[in-house]
């Protein structure tokens, strides 16, 4: 089941698992050593799915203008390794999509691009890298 909300909503357990998740997948797996706790997520929405009493994925949503001008971002997208290829992921970015019927901006890693072009993102940018890893920018604009 897919839950989406604001931070201060969150229970302790959940943040746990959030921030359990995001160490796991990139600091752990991608070896990206990055301060995670940048502060946008108190003024952010956080969508997981929950599956066995447990966060099995997740993704945090910037509102308008919090990264860019304009436009609403999705970012630390992340699946737990034995819960992935078995549509969490798609679900919650489904229900971010048809949520906030807004227009987004994500920086997406680069070999993600025909995942997410399955939900209606264009790639706007060039490959840049971003923490180590080959990333490009990804428009979703809202039929709304």
């Amino acid at each position: 089941m897919v839950m989406i909300k604001p931070f201060n909503a969150l229970t302790s357990l959940e943040l746990y698992d959030i921030m359990n998740l995001r160490l796991t997948v990139f600091v752990e797996e991608q070896k990206i050593m990055y301060v995670d706790t940048d502060y946008d997520d108190i003024k952010a929405d956080h969508a997981f799915y929950i599956k066995d009493h447990r966060i099995v994925s997740y993704a945090r949503i910037l509102k308008k203008d919090q990264r860019y001008e304009g436009y609403m971002s999705i970012g630390r997208v992340a699946t737990h390794k034995d819960a992935r290829q078995q549509g969490y992921a798609s679900a919650i970015l489904k229900e971010i999509l048809a949520s906030y019927q807004a227009s987004f901006i994500i920086s997406a890693q680069a070999y993600l691009t025909n995942y997410y072009e399955k939900f209606g993102f264009k790639v706007i940018s060039k490959p840049y890298i971003e923490e180590g890893i080959l990333h490009v920018k990804m428009l979703y604009e809202s039929k709304i």
